[in-house]
């Protein structure tokens, strides 16, 4: 069985990995903006680019 390629895979994984560090490293409870701008700065480290609201 072959294994189906992800369209744009490299950026999905970075993106997710970015997201997954954010869950492991913010607490619970906290208000959506605060996420968001969590997430926009792991993924700037890591090199993404992202459009903020």
């Amino acid at each position: 069985m072959t294994k189906a390629k992800i369209p744009y895979q490299d950026i999905t994984y970075r993106i997710i990995g970015a997201a997954m560090r954010v869950h492991r490293r913010t607490p619970r409870g906290l208000r959506e903006k605060h996420y968001q701008k969590a997430l926009a700065t792991e993924m700037l480290q890591d090199g993404l680019t992202t459009t903020t609201v």
